[in-house]
């Protein structure tokens, strides 16, 4: 059964995409994205480590020159991903190569639904093949009754 939830929180997890932001500042309290530009990189690497390109986290404070986070992950040139627990950073402006608001993706979701369908329907008619093929035959009664 972990497994299952597990598999079920990880896939949902794919059911988001980081959008542009409406306007030029995203809203406090939402989930942004931010790839940094290479002097960005250079610049948080005290803050965030060494070869970080890409900020996750909850905006707390947003400014036309910064922007402040309560940090979820950061992801490595490498591609290495850390989570985080809530530090704050504040990233400025000039820093942000491309800032993206996380968003339900309407069609992300419905692939996944169906999958989930799909293999449920599967798992389902496997289990009323096994139940029918097993016991149609009732036992005999023994001679003379």
């Amino acid at each position: 059964m972990r497994r299952l939830v597990a598999l079920f929180t990880l896939a949902s997890m794919g059911c988001y995409s980081y959008v542009r932001p409406p306007g030029p500042t995203p809203p406090v309290g939402g989930e942004i994205q931010i790839e940094l530009t290479d002097a960005g990189v250079v610049a948080m690497a005290p803050l965030v480590g060494p070869n970080v390109t890409i900020l996750r986290g909850r905006v707390t404070a947003a400014t036309e020159d910064s922007l402040s986070l309560a940090m979820q992950s950061v992801t490595k040139r490498n591609r290495g991903e850390e989570y985080w627990a809530g530090e704050p950073i504040t990233v400025a402006r000039s820093h942000v190569a491309t800032l993206g608001v996380r968003k339900a993706s309407a069609w992300r979701s419905g692939l996944f639904v169906g999958v989930v369908a799909a293999g449920v329907i599967a798992v389902t008619t496997a289990i009323v093949r096994n139940i029918g093929a097993g016991g149609g035959d009732s036992p005999k009664p023994p001679p003379g009754q």
